[in-house]
Formats: C-alpha cells, sequence, structure tokens
C-alpha cells in the first residue's frame, strides 16, 4: 500500500495518480497530502488516520508500504502492530533524513523529495506485470459499511446527531469547497464522512491535536482560496477559543461558513469520563448561543435545534455575503476518533447525558 503525509505535498496529482493506476496499488492520504488523489478514485481510501477511519486499519494487513513524506507516528502506533504487520517492509521517501526511523528500522530509506521519486517509479513500474491487488476488495467493502454506518447515524430527531448536521451539509459542498474540521466528536465526524477531493482544500487537527485554529484557519482559506466555498466545522469548546475572530472576517468582508455543533461538553474528555468512570468532571459547558455572538459582531447568525430548521439555515449561510455562523444545538456522541480511545481502554459504554446517542458500531 502507499500511505502519502505532509512531505508528500510536493506531489503532483497526475503523478500519483498515474502510479496507482500502473501498480493497482492502494493509496491512503493524510494531512498536505489530502486531495493529491481524490477520495472516490477507485484506488484512494481517503483519510489515512486509523483512529478516525477504520479502512485505514488494512494498512496492518500490508507487507510492503510505500511511505511518503510520512512519519512514523501516534497514527499509526509508530509503526507498531496492530496498526502495522510486525513484519511489514517499510519504504520511507522522505526529504528530511532526520525523520528518516524514527520509531522503528525501515527496510528502505530514501532521503529525496517523494516527488520525485513518485516521477522515478512511474517509468519503471510500467516495465512490470502488476496482478490484482489482494486486500482491494475486501478494502471496498470496509468503506462502503463504515459510510452506512455513518448515513445511519443521522436520524430525523432533536437533539440532533452530528451525522445529521454533517449529511445536510453535503449538498451544499462541492469538488473545490475547503473543509475545516476542527474540535472533536463534532469535527471528528466530519473528518470521518466528508471527502477530499483536491489538495488544499481538506484540513483537520494535525498530530499534537491542538484546538482553536479552525476559524482562524478559515479566514486564511477564505484569502488563499478567493474563488472557492470556505467552511469551518467546529465543536463548541475549539470554537471559543478564537471566537472573536468573527470580528475579523466581519471588517474585511470574508465569505465564510462557520458551522458549530453544540453539544455542551468537551467530548472527549467527557466520554471518557462517563463511559469509564461513570460520571462528568469539569467537562459539561453552558449551551451557548454563538450565533447571537455573530450577530453582535455584525455577521449573520442562525440557530437550530430541530431538524426541520437545518436545511434552511445551511442554505440562508451559504447565501450571505460575509461570515455566517450556524449555532446547531447537538447531542453529545463519542466520534470514531473518542471511540477508538474508548476501545483501547477496554470501555463497556454507558449512557451519558442527553439520552447518549448509540456508539458508532465497529469502530
Amino acid at each position: 500500500m502507499i500511505l502519502a503525509s505532509n512531505g508528500a505535498h510536493s506531489v503532483s496529482p497526475e503523478d500519483l495518480t498515474r502510479l496507482i493506476e500502473i501498480t493497482g496499488i492502494p493509496v491512503f492520504t493524510e494531512e498536505a497530502a489530502r486531495g493529491i488523489v481524490a477520495d472516490d478514485h477507485p484506488l484512494c481510501f481517503g483519510f489515512a488516520d486509523l483512529r478516525v477511519s477504520e479502512v485505514a486499519a488494512h494498512l496492518g494487513d500490508a507487507d510492503t508500504i510505500l511511505m511518503l513524506g510520512k512519519k512514523l507516528d501516534s497514527t499509526i502506533n509508530f509503526g507498531q502492530p496492530p496498526a502495522l504487520n510486525k513484519d511489514v517492509r517499510i519504504i520511507q521517501v522522505e526529504s528530511s533524513a532526520g525523520l528518516i526511523g524514527l520509531s522503528r528500522g525501515v527496510t528502505l530509506s530514501v532521503n529525496e523529495d517523494p516527488a520525485a521519486v513518485v516521477r522515478q517509479l512511474i517509468p519503471e513500474a510500467e516495465k512490470r506485470h502488476w496482478a490484482a491487488h489482494p486486500l482491494r476488495s475486501e478494502m471496498e467493502s470496509t468503506a462502503s459499511a463504515l459510510k452506512s454506518r455513518l448515513d445511519a447515524l443521522a436520524p430525523d430527531s432533536a437533539p440532533l446527531h452530528s451525522m445529521s448536521v454533517h449529511r445536510a451539509l453535503t449538498p451544499m459542498l462541492d469538488r473545490d469547497t475547503a473543509l475545516i474540521f476542527e474540535g472533536s466528536d463534532f469535527g471528528f465526524y466530519g473528518a470521518t464522512y466528508h471527502p477530499s477531493y483536491r489538495p488544499s482544500r481538506w484540513f483537520t487537527v494535525g498530530t499534537m491535536g491542538m484546538i482553536g485554529w479552525g476559524v482562524p484557519y478559515g479566514l486564511g482559506a477564505r484569502i488563499a482560496l478567493p474563488d472557492s466555498k470556505v467552511v469551518v466545522l467546529s465543536g463548541d469548546g475549539s470554537f471559543g477559543f478564537n471566537a472573536m475572530e468573527i470580528d475579523t472576517a466581519v471588517r474585511h468582508g470574508l465569505d465564510i461558513v462557520v458551522v458549530v455543533g453544540v453539544d455542551g461538553v468537551w467530548g472527549i474528555d467527557y466520554h471518557q469520563q462517563v463511559q469509564l468512570y461513570g460520571k462528568a468532571v469539569s467537562t459539561e459547558l453552558p449551551p451557548a448561543r454563538y450565533d447571537k455572538l455573530a450577530e453582535s459582531l455584525g455577521a449573520h447568525g442562525e440557530y437550530v435545534d430541530q431538524p426541520d430548521q437545518l436545511q434552511g439555515a445551511l442554505q440562508r449561510a451559504f447565501a450571505t455575503k460575509g461570515p455566517s455562523v450556524v449555532n446547531v444545538r447537538t447531542a453529545p456522541s463519542p466520534s470514531p476518533r473518542t471511540q477508538h480511545t474508548l476501545n483501547l481502554k477496554g470501555n463497556s459504554p454507558k449512557e451519558g447525558r442527553a439520552g447518549g446517542h448509540s456508539l458508532l458500531p465497529g469502530v
């Protein structure tokens, strides 16, 4: 398999697409490499973070992995099982020599720009016969099952599930839309669900787990991509860090849509506390009206707490000149990222407040 990450940002979409089409090798992308190959390409299996996408767990089935600008970091358990096979052959292509073999030995290290290596691999690959990839069908089934389970988490009831928001948003997005996923559960549901189609259009939290960057990043994306829609998808806790940057957007007339999933908790911590220890400690938040904050700063604000309000609120936000904030009251629900952490700790699910939506099965 091929795993492309930050250091592969220089690889051209045409070159990487050509390489996988010649060889039939599946590719995963993450961080700055998202969109180098569109997620709807039959050989691209999307976001590589196995904490978020169970499809990425198939990296553990590979006997050989070509890593293009990818560190052996926490997203793949530092190269150790079960994220990767203990006997896997790793070919690490990295322009920075200090990032090669940080946490385990690699079979072959290539200290070079991944773009140059991919260009050199294409003519060599063309000389060889490539059999059908033995895992492709199984990976397709896993991807299809994951999408079906996420879709099933969008009930037509109040309080809304995070997935209800992401599903309603989908028809309003195009292949050029810039998506910024911030925060924990609300953002990670989106990062698991929404595909990436073009480079520099899909952004989520890095491996250090920072929060508070979503709105400022969205403003930067608006300047860098003047012809693209820009949508920031943020949890309520993370939005609070830099909510006043809506004032910056108003003063500079920046058209961005900020959708805030207000579930009233610090998601990852809250669910671990409730489901592992049976109570929440300092992880509950008041149901703030960020739409009113936006209006007080001169932006457009929308409040949604019923399913029949959602579609119209989103449509008006996209039609508004200048910044819009859509404040959606959602139920606390552990995202795939949170559930991954709970599973690692041997959790037996307990019900949290707001009725406790069912956990995402199988993730």
